[in-house]
């Protein structure tokens, strides 16, 4: 199996608002990938499946072979990264050591004062 895993996939936010339509693909663990579209073409709500945060309304989601909703966010950050293209969209402390420190924190890692 593929790293990650992703067949016939549909997702809808509401019953008449159908966001993604049997969506297949597979991506093994060495492959980068650019996910690319116009707003509303489903990017945020294709990467929310594969980390968990949604589940799909028909079709199947794996990563490392397990489902994602079956995982902590914590695991399935070591395995799925995102740099999203706005960095200002990304980075949101005020400065750069207190968003290491806020990185590292959703790790488990502590830091002295």
């Amino acid at each position: 199996m593929a790293f990650i895993e992703c067949r016939e996939v549909d997702f809808a936010y509401l019953r008449n608002t159908q966001v993604l339509k049997n969506v297949s693909f597979s991506l093994e663990k060495t492959e980068h990938v650019l996910l690319a579209g116009t707003i509303g073409a489903g990017k945020s709500t294709l990467l929310r499946l594969m980390v968990g945060l949604l589940e799909p309304t028909k079709g199947n989601i794996h990563v490392n072979d397990l489902r994602p909703s079956r995982r902590s966010l914590n695991e399935i950050s070591r395995s799925i990264g995102v740099a999203l293209q706005n960095p200002s969209e990304q980075i949101f402390c005020s400065s750069v050591r207190e968003e290491m420190m806020y990185g590292a924190r959703n790790f488990g890692v502590r830091f002295e004062k």
